[in-house]
């Protein structure tokens, strides 16, 4: 679940720089941010979700407080 949900966040983040770029800015990746997503059947478990240098990226797939949606 871990590798599915880190592959789907790197996917997101590589789409919405596209977007940035298209659009004339200039942000980028910028490392990655940890989170510790809690699931209700398998437990928790830390996650490693990816960043932007201008801070506006927020994950669709986990908000900030670490919930799936």
């Amino acid at each position: 679940m871990k590798q599915l949900t880190e592959t789907a966040l790197e996917t997101e983040i590589d789409s919405c720089i596209a977007n940035h770029i298209l659009g004339g800015n200039r942000n980028r990746k910028n490392g990655v941010n940890k989170k510790t997503v809690k699931e209700t059947s398998d437990g928790s478990f830390e996650l490693e979700t990816p960043r932007d240098r201008n801070g506006t990226f927020e994950p669709q797939i986990v908000n900030n407080k670490g919930v799936r949606r």
